[in-house]
């Protein structure tokens, strides 16, 4: 019985130092950054991350940022905002089916992408199906982006569907219109 009580013992301490090696790396590996969401846009070019942020009056919500694209799920009180940015595009959503806009960057209206937020940021191994928008979702263009040359918007937009498994790129190319 003696043997049997050291070595649950020893199981439980080995647990533990476990737990506290994970929460270690946690909190190595993320940091805190106040910048916009055109600042982490840019970032993107070179790190994959995931970024919580939560400004304690408006919003809150989470950010996954790689290839130089930015996925945003903000949440203003009750509602859950979507927002996907591309160096040439952005999409904008909520729940409603028919309340998306493709715009530029500049176009944005969910919420202001140049503000400064407080994001605790941690490394990410990306998933590209993150950056692909919703097919069930209508997503209507701004006229900027309709008066722009349609075969070099086309192609632009296209090269988000890159690197998606065979599923994830039929979809973003019905979507986006892709041939």
């Amino acid at each position: 019985m003696n043997k049997k009580t050291l070595f649950i013992g020893i199981i439980f301490i080995v647990i533990v130092l476990a737990v506290f090696a994970v929460g270690l790396h946690f909190a190595n590996s993320s940091h805190k950054t106040n910048k916009s969401f055109s600042d982490l846009l840019k970032d993107s070019a070179t790190v994959s991350q995931r970024c919580i942020f939560d400004t304690n009056s408006k919003y809150s919500g989470e950010i996954f940022l790689s290839d130089n694209s930015l996925r945003a799920d903000v949440r203003d009180g009750s509602k859950t905002k979507h927002i996907i940015l591309t160096s040439s595009v952005a999409y904008q959503w909520n729940e409603d089916p028919n309340s998306g806009a493709r715009t530029t960057l500049n176009e944005v209206t969910l919420m202001d992408v140049n503000a400064k937020y407080p994001f605790l940021c941690q490394d990410w191994k990306a998933d590209p199906s993150k950056y692909t928008p919703p097919v069930q979702q209508v997503f209507y263009s701004s006229k900027e982006v309709g008066q722009q040359d349609t075969t070099q918007t086309a192609n632009t937009e296209c090269q988000v569907c890159e690197g998606l498994e065979s599923t994830a790129l039929q979809t973003c190319k019905k979507q986006l219109h892709c041939s």
